[in-house]
């Protein structure tokens, strides 16, 4: 995978369980472990609707998540 260091503003596209159409946030890189045996990288959402936000909140409560 291409991991970006930390500090990087990245613009990201998904899609979740409410939207019809995928979704556009920028975010900004807050960490990356090349090293993992599964690198990864996380990122923190800068700017993101409310709706979006909500729903992104109530889909990790309830742990309704699936691996891409």
């Amino acid at each position: 995978p291409v991991l970006w260091p930390a500090g990087t503003l990245c613009e990201l596209e998904f899609t979740i369980p409410s939207q019809t159409e995928a979704v556009h946030v920028i975010g900004r890189v807050v960490w990356e472990d090349v090293e993992a045996p599964e690198p990864g990288m996380g990122v923190a959402f800068v700017r993101l609707d409310l709706s979006v936000r909500d729903e992104l909140v109530r889909l990790a409560q309830r742990g309704d998540w699936k691996s891409a």
